[in-house]
């Protein structure tokens, strides 16, 4: 079995921040692999607001136990639900310059806050080269229909424990992969915040010794 964990809004900002939480992940378990989707501005507040920050998640993604996926760069309500092309283009891009000015490395894989996300949206993407939209079952209609990029979504909602689905083969198909995607959020919103679901998902992982992957090794 695979795990990926991907939790949203990773940022400095103290209302969004879980640098901690994540070091106590990663001496608990070193091969642990964690992907924080983050907003390049959160309440106005820019990743390279804070350079000690930085140094330290570059040394997280340096040991390979983290990477930063694209989550909007405004993180306004449903930012890319109703955006043309054009200007998806030039937020997106707006993002990515946060991040380089940061001296964040980031992958080319996209969540849209708060899920929102239309056709303008992944041509934008498209033509920016991402690989990867994280989306919800509400957009599925919308991800079949952009079959060349790598749609996931999610099917373990880290608020409650992991139930397995009712497969006989549940714990490994004929190649041995089976990848579990388990979403939250860096602070304690919707019952899955990273901090709130440590125990369930520290259980996981001794019940099962999950490999893990990032969000863009799927």
């Amino acid at each position: 079995m695979n795990l990926i964990l991907e939790f949203d809004d990773f940022n400095p900002h103290p209302e969004v921040d879980c640098l901690a939480e994540i070091k106590a992940f990663v001496r608990v378990f070193p091969e642990i692999k964690l992907t924080m989707f983050t907003p390049a501005l959160y309440k106005d507040t820019p990743l390279y607001s804070n350079p000690t920050w930085c140094d330290e998640v570059r040394k997280l993604i340096k040991s390979d136990n983290l990477r930063l996926a694209v989550h909007g760069c405004y993180h306004t309500n449903e930012e890319f639900k109703n955006i043309d092309y054009q200007d998806a283009i030039r937020t997106i891009v707006r993002a990515e310059s946060i991040f380089r000015v940061a001296a964040l490395p980031f992958i080319r894989c996209f969540r849209g806050p708060h899920w929102g996300i239309n056709q303008s949206t992944y041509n934008a993407l498209k033509w920016l080269d991402y690989t990867h939209v994280y989306t919800h079952e509400d957009y599925k209609e919308l991800a079949d229909a952009n079959q060349d990029v790598t749609n996931v979504i999610y099917d373990w909602n880290l608020s409650g424990l992991y139930i397995p689905p009712r497969k006989k083969d549940v714990f490994g198909f004929s190649d041995g992969f089976q990848v579990i995607v388990g979403h939250g959020h860096t602070h304690n919103v919707c019952g899955n915040g990273i901090q709130e679901s440590s125990a369930r998902i520290d259980d996981f992982i001794r019940t099962y010794t999950p490999k893990f992957n990032f969000a863009d090794e799927i």
